[in-house]
């Protein structure tokens, strides 16, 4: 699966809810999951995430708490 990241918006949506975006994150947590697991089955690939954020915004504890 290739992904254009020029077409995924770098802005949150007008209206969203924290916990609509709570939700948002465990969805999207499970899709990366799913897509890591199939390349650790290919034994060829690697698999890089990339956090944007403010600054204390939580990327750090995003980080410790998924990897």
């Amino acid at each position: 699966m290739k992904i254009n990241l020029s077409h995924i918006p770098t802005t949150p949506p007008d209206k969203l809810s924290r916990k609509d975006a709570e939700e948002a994150t465990k969805d999207y947590a499970k899709t990366i999951g799913e897509l890591h697991y199939r390349l650790l089955a290919q034994k060829k690939y690697n698999l890089l995430v990339i956090f944007q954020g403010m600054d204390a915004s939580g990327k750090d504890g995003a980080v410790k708490n998924v990897f």
